[in-house]
């Protein structure tokens, strides 16, 4: 077998693009960010049939209460530890990241100044199915907790069952995340965007950010 220096391959090869198969991607994505925005919660319901091969309309779309307590119980101590101490240090590092408002008043009266102000409410995606990825929760649920943000809404690809990891659910609930959603792919950051008639905020005036 002949194996070719570096620069005697065609290196196009391996750095070209289809752009049409780029734009039908886009249209796809395209198609389900309409269907969400306009059927709601019955899109998202038909669509994570159609893709993750999940029929939630007996679980419905919001994880509950119960479910987050019988993660809690599904876990180990030794898990639990671990999960809180990576929280404790992402935490203490994000707080030093953290820049404050400032006001400075000149000589002549005048004032200058500027204010942070956190947004109200923010969406997270969390990778599902058969891997556990709390650590992803952590890094996008705790920033926003150090910054502020007073509702963290987490979206995440449901198992075959429609639940999702224990460990994952686990983590939301440390991390300070206050409504989860067994639901992924582009319909999730679609129902995030606009909200549903049932979920998600229930409508514009309280979108996920």
């Amino acid at each position: 077998m002949e194996i070719k220096a570096l620069e005697e391959l065609d290196l196009t090869v391996l750095t070209r693009k289809s752009y049409g198969d780029d734009l039908q991607l886009e249209q796809k994505v395209a198609g389900i960010i309409t269907k969400v925005k306009e059927e709601g919660d019955s899109a998202l319901y038909e669509l994570t049939e159609n893709f993750d091969r999940v029929d939630l309309r007996q679980t419905g779309l919001k994880v509950r209460d119960e479910e987050i307590a019988a993660a809690y119980r599904a876990v180990d101590d030794e898990f639990l530890s671990a999960l809180r101490q990576a929280k404790q240090n992402i935490y203490d590092f994000h707080a030093k990241q953290k820049r404050t408002s400032w006001l400075d008043p000149s000589e002549d009266g005048s004032l200058l100044g500027q204010l942070l102000l956190p947004l109200k409410r923010v969406g997270i995606y969390v990778p599902g199915g058969t891997a556990a990825y709390p650590s992803s929760v952590l890094m996008n649920a705790v920033p926003a907790v150090v910054a502020g943000v007073q509702e963290i809404v987490m979206v995440s690809p449901p198992r075959s069952d429609g639940s999702l990891l224990p460990e994952v659910l686990v983590a939301a609930a440390e991390a300070g995340v206050t409504e989860i959603y067994r639901v992924g792919g582009a319909q999730a950051i679609a129902a995030l965007a606009f909200g549903t008639e049932k979920n998600f905020g229930s409508g514009q005036d309280h979108r996920a950010g």
